[in-house]
């Protein structure tokens, strides 16, 4: 079994920082401003609208 020379350091395990609140909350808002957009409710409507449809002229499992 070969040993580690001395002079050779071993990795050490980094703790990420805590976590800044105030950027939290910014970034949050943020992100919840573009998620509640108009353009984007309705690409969410839109896409929820197209699945619906393909999934209501699927076949089911029973037919």
């Amino acid at each position: 079994m070969a040993s580690r020379p001395s002079n050779e350091s071993r990795p050490v395990a980094v703790h990420p920082a805590a976590p800044d609140e105030h950027l939290l909350d910014a970034k949050y808002a943020d992100f919840a401003a573009t998620f509640n957009a108009d353009v984007a409710d309705a690409e969410r409507h839109a896409a929820r609208d197209n699945y619906t449809g393909r999934r209501e002229g699927a076949p089911s499992v029973d037919d």
